[in-house]
């Protein structure tokens, strides 16, 4: 995949949303990963139920074991990562279908359709979908990983409705941090694995250690990190990491029982102190993206040999997740990317803005403008972010993406809102719609109207954008009443 083709669309009029395509990509295994047998033979049987529910904090590896245990499966596959920019219905159903579409071409047209279009009820929709579903892929396995990103209402009520007609021989796998808040009384009774369930036993902590990573360690040692880590795989990981780089391990473990500092910050400074100053470098500024290839982390860091460590780091297992066959996109693990980004933020808070300009700019070039505008923002280039809202504003307002463009603008200065006349409006009714969402269509249709006249009367009305602002504000009132 190259750097022009990661989307899905562009967001224009009409058209499919914008989509990253690795999000449509289940998984590739690390090479670190230890097979339990047990654990997989119970998916596998869970498979011919339709609903299985996997539950655990960060870090127990619950997309990964699900990835591993269906490379085996003959059952078409379809895999959506979720993001919070799928906290909207349009958005989520669309990215949904995308993800039937790139397991069967064409499934789901007419839904997809329907759904661009400005009014939709959404249950025919589904209803039309499950049914395209049971003639064309009845034993289907749908794979929704990181649910816990939506917290919308209409989007937990339309997938249980969705679940209730969903063929029996299909499955759906929700993987989640938290209990997803479906209508669960509805549905069959779903299949659950907790953390429990995925946390290493001391059996697994030996095997991984020592015919995974090749640790020659005592039996003591053995069990000092398995208390210590307590079944945390990511932990677990973490500590072989830091352990790679030590001559005295036995006080490296020794130091684990000792140390009162977050682990997963200490273990990180651990592992940074054993590589060379570039990667460490590179691995801090980096941190600030979501996914990463070779052109944006040149891009971030002003170098040209980001493909080279990229390739490095997942040789040596540092927590980097390719995302596509080709090894071209990558995404750190949450908590190693997290733990990065604040020992940025507290050693190197000058750097920030510059690196979040250059990912800005990087991705604003490539045509993905909702990251720009997050980017620009964090950087706080108002004037940028302003002219970028505007011009996806009236894209997002058709695609229903009205909590994007509030969050957006409540980060612009007030006076920047005040002297822009289109931002003005656009504030005035993204708010208004805020407050009265189920009033909020009619802001949408008219929205095109006043976007297309908007520079006429401002050549034809002298007057200040915060008087046109008022008289909006007046009218679109007036609309309610």
């Amino acid at each position: 995949m190259s750097t022009g083709d990661s989307l899905i669309g562009k967001g224009e009029k009409n058209s499919v949303p914008e989509q990253p395509l690795t999000k449509l990509y289940m998984p590739l295994i690390p090479k670190d990963f230890l097979e339990r047998p047990r654990l997989g033979e119970r998916l596998e049987a869970a498979l011919y139920q339709k609903l299985i529910i996997i539950t655990a904090p960060p870090g127990y590896g619950k997309t990964t074991f699900v990835s591993q245990a269906l490379r085996k499966s003959q059952r078409p596959i379809a895999w959506l990562s979720l993001d919070k920019s799928d906290n909207n219905l349009v958005r989520f159903w669309t990215s949904f279908i995308l993800a039937l579409r790139s397991m069967k071409p064409g499934l789901g047209e007419s839904a997809l359709s329907k759904l661009q279009s400005k009014n939709f009820a959404i249950e025919s929709i589904l209803i039309a979908l499950v049914n395209e579903i049971t003639e064309t892929a009845p034993k289907i396995v749908i794979i929704l990983d990181d649910y816990h990103n939506i917290n919308g209402k209409a989007i937990h009520d339309s997938l249980a409705f969705f679940m209730k007609y969903f063929p029996d021989q299909s499955c759906l796998i929700i993987l989640s941090q938290v209990d997803p808040p479906l209508s669960l009384d509805k549905l069959y009774c779903p299949v659950k694995i907790k953390r429990n369930d995925l946390q290493f036993t001391s059996e697994d902590t030996h095997l991984f250690l020592r015919d995974i990573m090749g640790f020659t360690l005592s039996k003591d040692q053995l069990d000092t990190i398995h208390i210590y880590s307590e079944g945390w795989v990511a932990g677990l990981k973490m500590v072989a990491a830091a352990m790679q780089g030590h001559s005295d391990v036995t006080g490296f473990i020794s130091a684990l029982k000792e140390t009162k500092k977050d682990i997963m910050e200490y273990l990180i400074r651990e592992v940074l102190s054993h590589e060379a100053q570039p990667v460490r470098r590179f691995l801090l500024e980096t941190s600030i993206l979501d996914r990463l290839n070779e052109s944006l982390c040149n891009a971030v860091t002003d170098k040209k040999d980001s493909q080279k460590i990229l390739e490095m780091l997942v040789s040596k297992n540092l927590f980097l997740q390719p995302l596509d066959d080709e090894g071209k996109w990558f995404r750190y693990h949450h908590l190693f990317k997290d733990s990065l980004y604040k020992q940025l933020e507290s050693n190197q808070p000058d750097t920030l803005p510059v690196l979040h300009s250059r990912a800005s700019q990087w991705f604003e070039s490539h045509g993905m403008v909702e990251n720009a505008i997050d980017h620009a923002l964090e950087t706080q280039e108002f004037e940028r972010s302003a002219k970028l809202i505007q011009s996806v504003a009236h894209s997002l307002l058709e695609q229903d993406k009205l909590d994007k463009l509030y969050d957006w603008l409540t980060r612009l200065p007030e006076e920047l809102i005040v002297n822009n006349l289109w931002i003005c409006m656009v504030s005035i009714v993204i708010f208004n719609a805020a407050r009265q969402k189920g009033k909020k269509e009619a802001f949408t249709q008219n929205i095109s109207l006043l976007n297309d006249s908007l520079e006429i009367l401002a050549k034809e009305f002298p007057f200040s954008a915060s008087a046109f602002g008022l008289m909006t504000y007046i009218k679109s009132t007036e609309a309610y009443n």
